[in-house]
């Protein structure tokens, strides 16, 4: 007889054992093909900062953020500067890890329902179906989300809480405070996870406990996060001050009622169901929450409010960003594992409820990992397409040397990211700049440069600058038109252009006073007798910043790419640039430092070969 109650132990392991490979396999099977999809988008700009800086400054930037930027992450982006050093920039390998982080977080969502509840089929079937839920997939893969990072350190403390409660162990609360730390240290909302710790305390442990050994207990925590806090405070107050104005910014008490409710629609309808379904939803599962309390199901309300309790510290934002339930989504599915579960145990035929029962659960998690392929092949699409525009570019160039500068027109890629994508193919040696910065290019301040321009078929130009060059503006910069717009200097990228290709210059203006009207730039190639064999005309910067729109003092970034047709005459030319009002064509004077009048600017000469 001492025999059986072993055997029915081994036979529940491996039971417990099995349920974790279905969870690995479901995972591995579902996210297999984002490891197509490259990287994309923000991770440029992660990886680019990783790439050009080597690790002294690296560790020293991150460390600085959490004093005097809006954000905080140096263990989650120390975590991608060891798989840069690791893998370099094999994108495939960097998926690989964000699916075995995801895989973590499910194995570990397992073990804390099946341990809470003491039911393993609530953990699995939460886990099953947090794996592949849409908000899941389309939140968590990119480089620059911490939120897989800083909820696996979640997780992590409160089982490792759970041990030292049960136990006693001191390599378990030793292990429990360092999980809290990584966690706070790789998000903000990691400053609830000490709540956490104290619910589970209390709910789930509960034994009695003198007020100075619950002081003892805590009292780590209380110190980092007390120090930790002081920086947060001064950081978060950029938010609402004019130190920071990015697309996050905005902390107001006024908006937390409206996210909360935004948040907890999204969490009811689980498939984010239309309006008024998902409102429908969301009653019921308050009705719900307020019947778990009022039952003093500790169990069930303190996975709740772990949930909750992730969402505390953005609910005050001016935004609402879904990327921030992938930790709360987890309330959903075992909110739901447990309906299902409650549901089979009030059916009088057990094997008919298992069957249907079984049926259903494999129908969400089927339809969740046919939704998840569809959103990465969308993905992979996505990323194909944004990587497009720099493939000439990479084929015509396999390698770059060290020093080399690539200066964009009107790109459609942003900077940062172009920056990232660069520096992942050449290396740290090879430095982008571009328009969209207002700053002077410098093209000459390379040992070698290239000006990158799209023409009229959109296809990549990439035109080798001149070290030096014969081309001079007359008169001498700056120069002062008859409306308040001074020319503050230019740059030409090289003097000698073939028939066929283009010449592109860049312009520096600057408003002196704030301009009523939107005034054309052109810019004319003219020989020797002043007959134009080329030109452009139009609105600065493409059109997108018209003059009237200029703040007086702020440096304007402009730029002139005149296409020289295959047939045209070779010869000396020179451009002729200037300003005029398209109503009445009427030309605005320019003024040279002896107060001449022209109606024009001219940089000369330009050879056509």
């Amino acid at each position: 007889m001492q025999h059986i109650p072993d055997a029915r132990e081994r036979r529940k392991r491996v039971s417990e054992i099995l349920c974790a490979v279905a969870i690995s396999v479901l995972v591995l099977v579902t996210y297999f093909p984002i490891t197509e999809a490259g990287f994309f988008h923000e991770d440029h700009v992660v990886l680019d900062e990783v790439v050009r800086l080597a690790f002294p400054e690296y560790l020293r930037y991150e460390m600085g953020q959490c004093t005097i930027a809006s954000f905080c992450r140096p263990a989650e982006n120390l975590g991608i500067w060891v798989e840069y050093a690791l893998f370099g920039n094999n994108a495939r390998a960097f998926r690989v890890v964000e699916i075995l982080i995801h895989l973590a977080n499910c194995l570990l969502l397992y073990g804390l329902v099946r341990r809470v509840s003491k039911k393993t089929i609530v953990g699995v079937i939460a886990a099953m179906i947090y794996a592949g839920l849409p908000v899941v997939t389309t939140t968590f893969p990119w480089l620059g989300s911490a939120d897989p990072g800083v909820s696996f350190f979640y997780l992590a403390a409160i089982a490792l809480w759970l041990a030292y409660l049960e136990h006693g162990r001191a390599w378990a609360y030793v292990l429990a405070v360092a999980a809290a730390v990584l966690g706070l240290l790789n998000k903000e909302i990691g400053a609830t996870i000490p709540v956490a710790l104290f619910l589970a305390d209390r709910w789930l442990d509960g034994k009695p406990i003198k007020p100075l050994q619950l002081i003892q207990r805590y009292l780590p925590l209380a110190l980092i996060w007390g120090f930790y806090g002081w920086f947060t405070v001064q950081r978060m107050s950029a938010f609402t001050s004019a130190q920071y104005r990015g697309n996050y910014a905005g902390l107001a008490i006024s908006q937390v009622l409206p996210n909360l409710v935004s948040y907890g629609r999204v969490l009811a309808s689980v498939w984010q169901t239309d309006i008024p379904v998902d409102y429908v939803l969301l009653v019921f599962v308050v009705f719900v929450l307020i019947y778990l309390g009022v039952r003093r199901n500790y169990q069930a309300l303190f996975v709740c409010s772990v949930a909750f309790l992730s969402l505390v510290p953005v609910l005050p934002f001016s935004f609402v960003a879904v990327r921030f339930l992938y930790l709360p989504m987890m309330g959903s599915a075992i909110l739901l594992a447990g309906l299902l579960v409650a549901a089979h145990g009030a059916v009088a035929n057990r094997q008919a409820a298992s069957m249907i029962g079984a049926a259903l659960v494999s129908a969400l998690v089927l339809w969740n990992a046919f939704a998840a392929a569809e959103t990465f092949d969308g993905l992979a699409a996505y990323t194909r397409q944004y990587r497009a525009p720099l493939r000439p570019l990479f084929q015509r160039y396999p390698d770059l040397p060290e020093d080399t500068y690539l200066y964009f027109l009107d790109s459609p890629i942003p900077t940062r990211i172009l920056s990232g994508m660069i520096a992942l193919r050449y290396g740290k040696g090879v430095t982008v700049g571009s328009t969209e910065i207002s700053a002077p290019a410098e093209l000459r301040k390379h040992s070698q440069a290239y000006v990158c321009y799209f023409d009229e078929q959109n296809h990549l130009i990439a035109q080798v600058v001149e070290q030096t060059t014969r081309a001079l503006l007359e008169p001498t910069p700056p120069v002062d038109f008859s409306v308040p717009l001074r020319l503050e200097g230019y740059e030409v990228a090289r003097a000698d252009v073939k028939r066929g290709e283009a010449l592109a210059v860049v312009l520096y203006w600057r408003a002196t006073a704030p301009i009523a009207q939107p005034y054309t730039v052109f810019a004319h190639l003219t020989d020797a007798k002043g007959e134009m064999i080329a030109g452009v005309d139009g609105e600065p910067r493409g059109g997108k910043s018209p003059t009237n729109t200029w703040q007086p003092g702020a440096l304007v970034v402009d730029w002139v790419v005149v296409p020289i047709s295959a047939d045209s005459p070779m010869g000396e030319y020179r451009l002729e640039i200037g300003w005029y009002y398209l109503p009445t064509l009427e030309r605005m004077s320019a003024f040279d430092a002896l107060g001449n009048a022209t109606d024009k600017i001219v940089i000369q000469p330009f050879v056509v070969e």
